[in-house]
């Protein structure tokens, strides 16, 4: 029912309208002037405003600003008299709506009061749409802000209690609590709460099928109380302070495999009773509750998961790596077999022949200083070192009357012997750590001009270890007594011979690499003796062919007694190999006042001996 203010100062037209309005089914209002109008109108509750012109104290022109600034969706009608076209434009300027000339017959009122309440009604729906829209704008934008929120949070305790404090804000509510069902026990605890007294929150228990919150987890159905007091379900007294409104929402949070719990929700604010809306705003907010939930609990697992995996990543690491360490020793060692295999072979074939006993050893130790001069990587050297002991290997396939020849070779004699690297090649080949090697080797004979042998090649397509191991083993030649030559050269003839075949049967930057070393360096290479305490000094000039083959320590070491000296002009020690039995002498003036351990030429047991100026006892091994 519509509410219409007649403001006129005739009694009898307030009445005429009072009663024509009020056959209508309008309630009527009536004030005698616009102060008395006022009044009312500030009381609320009016839709249509009858306002006359001609009042004594305040003419409606004057008042009808006054009433638009009170209430202006207020649908006012000028009543008057005096009609004029003048005076309808500054009414409907001012703000009113309609105007009517008095007298007016009933129809006419009822037209413009219904007109002007057909529009008041479409303005207050208007209004009322419009409020209700930006609510919901305002609600889901909530909505969305809260639900993006929560969903980027994977620790449960914080998830639940931004959830708590969001439905709170939301729904304009004081209580809010959120259930969790324990898998252990089947029972629901507070997780998350606000409203609620801490011991409330530590001690409730809520089976799953018992009260209000356990039949919505049982049921998996949302539950909307109107009236606490009416309902057998809800348990608390309804002298409950909690419970003032009489009124509240239980909505279920439904996971892939069930209910994971409940979310209650009482005591508006505002003192209402919940709504169906104030329902399906919880559920929805539920319903991402549960699934933030469920993502916290996956990232869980995948956490769980993650650290499960590393462990089993870390011990599947330490086992590969011991794994490793246990192939790389047995690698070392099946190296190491080769080698020694290999290099029982190399000195059994030089020991066919007495003048090039221990020359690959030689060779080998002249060409790492020449490398190392040079700048060479460790790498390199190391396979230069094996290249230089096994370079001669391809002897094994060369007889005895072409190896211990003393006479120029023939032709054929020429030919079988310069297979020698190409055989020594072939050996190595199946070995796979010494392919680098094997190159080596095929090449060790190869001159700088392209004249040497078996591949015929020519300047730096030579390795540059092949080049260096050339000038080594020329110079070994040189230096050592051979059948097929008279003449041993001093180390200072050696470099002035290497220096002038340089750049044509020698490369000249090896040769220069020689050159530059020390020569105290390069005649240890060609001791007697491996030192002892120190190397041995002085030993320059022509070298004699050496009595015992120099090596590194690397078997146990047996104590051999030195002799008194011989008399053959130059003082030598007798001993005698505790392995093999081989009986031999040393030049006593190369062994050092703190002693020395030597090889055996046959087995190549290193010897401790001392001085002949010390005491007549061996070096303790």
């Amino acid at each position: 029912m519509e509410t219409i203010l007649v403001i006129d100062d005739e009694l009898f037209m307030r009445r005429l309208c009072d009663d024509m309005l009020a056959l209508r089914g309008f309630k009527v209002l009536t004030a005698e002037n616009a102060k008395e109008g006022l009044a009312r109108l500030e009381k609320g509750g009016v839709d249509v405003v009858l306002l006359d012109i001609m009042m004594p104290d305040l003419t409606g022109i004057e008042f009808l600003p006054v009433i638009k600034k009170t209430d202006p969706s207020l649908s006012v009608i000028i009543m008057t008299a005096y009609a004029s076209l003048e005076t309808a434009i500054e009414a409907l300027k001012k703000g009113a709506y309609d105007y009517i000339r008095k007298p007016f017959r009933p129809h006419e009122l009822y037209h413009a009061v219904d007109k002007a309440i057909g529009r008041r009604r479409v303005e207050l729906e208007n209004k009322r749409l419009l409020h209700d829209l930006q609510g919901k704008v305002k609600e889901l934008t909530t909505l969305n802000r809260v639900g993006q929120f929560i969903h980027s949070l994977l620790d449960v305790d914080r998830l639940l209690e931004q959830v708590v404090l969001s439905i709170a804000a939301v729904m304009g509510v004081e209580i809010v609590s959120i259930m969790l069902v324990e898998n252990e026990t089947g029972e629901m605890t507070i997780r998350a709460a606000t409203g609620h007294p801490e011991e409330i929150v530590k001690t409730t228990r809520q089976p799953v099928g018992a009260g209000i919150a356990g039949w919505v987890a049982e049921k998996g159905e949302p539950l909307l109380v109107h009236d606490i007091e009416k309902d057998p379900r809800v348990s608390k007294p309804a002298s409950d302070p909690r419970y003032k409104t009489k009124s509240l929402l239980t909505v279920p949070l439904l996971g892939r495999d069930g209910a994971l719990g409940v979310i209650n929700v009482n005591r508006k604010s505002s003192g209402e009773t919940f709504t169906e809306h104030d329902l399906e705003l919880l559920t929805t907010l539920s319903s991402q509750t549960a699934v933030a939930l469920e993502n916290a609990a996956l990232y869980d697992r995948v956490r769980e998961f993650n650290g499960a995996l590393e462990k089993k990543v870390r011990q599947a690491t330490a086992e590969l790596a011991q794994q490793n360490t246990d192939l790389d020793r047995a690698n070392a060692a099946l190296r190491e077999n080769y080698l020694q295999t290999l290099g029982s072979l190399v000195a059994t074939l030089e020991a066919r022949d007495g003048h090039t006993r221990n020359h690959s050893e030689r060779v080998t130790r002249l060409a790492a200083l020449i490398a190392a001069e040079l700048g060479f990587s460790e790498a390199q050297i190391s396979a230069l070192r094996v290249a230089g002991m096994l370079h001669d290997l391809g002897e094994i396939g060369v007889p005895d009357e072409i190896l211990k020849s003393g006479d120029r070779l023939s032709p054929e004699q020429r030919l079988v012997m310069e297979s020698h690297p190409e055989i020594g090649a072939r050996i190595v080949e199946p070995i796979p750590f010494l392919q680098g090697v094997r190159e080596i080797i095929l090449q060790h004979e190869e001159r700088y001009d392209g004249s040497g042998y078996p591949l015929r090649l020519k300047g730096e397509a030579i390795l540059p270890e092949a080049r260096i191991l050339a000038v080594a083993d020329t110079y070994d030649a040189m230096v050592s007594r051979r059948q097929y030559q008279n003449t041993v050269f001093s180390h200072q003839d050696a470099v002035a011979q290497l220096q002038r075949v340089a750049g044509s049967q020698l490369d000249p930057e090896a040769v220069a690499g020689l050159c530059l070393l020390d020569q105290g360096a390069v005649e240890a290479v060609y001791a007697d003796v491996v030192p002892g305490s120190e190397p041995p000094r002085g030993l320059t000039g022509v070298q004699e062919p050496p009595d015992v083959a120099p090596a590194p320590l690397q078997s146990p070491q047996v104590a051999a007694a030195p002799a008194p000296p011989s008399g053959n002009g130059q003082e030598t020690i007798p001993c005698r190999c505790p392995n093999c039995q081989a009986a031999f002498r040393v030049r006593a003036a190369v062994i050092p006042a703190g002693g020395a351990r030597i090889r055996c030429p046959r087995c190549g047991e290193a010897i401790p001996v001392r001085s002949p100026l010390e005491a007549p006892a061996a070096l303790p091994s």
